[in-house]
């Protein structure tokens, strides 16, 4: 029997389509750098403003 290791900050598998391919890959094939930087400092600001609320420090990693 495997064991499954579930990494929820690097590797979380609630990003992953069907065929293991994470979201943020879709988004750096279509956005442009500036685009990416804005939508990186959006998200950073997002999990910054409810980990308290949330997963704690797990947000934070």
């Amino acid at each position: 029997m495997e064991l499954e290791i579930i990494d929820n900050v690097n590797k979380p598998s609630h990003y992953q389509g069907r065929y293991g391919m994470e979201s943020i890959d879709a988004l750096r094939n279509f956005m442009t750098p500036e685009q990416l930087k804005g939508f990186f400092l959006g998200n950073s600001l997002k999990y910054l403003l409810r980990h308290q609320k949330k997963n704690g420090l797990e947000d934070l990693k």
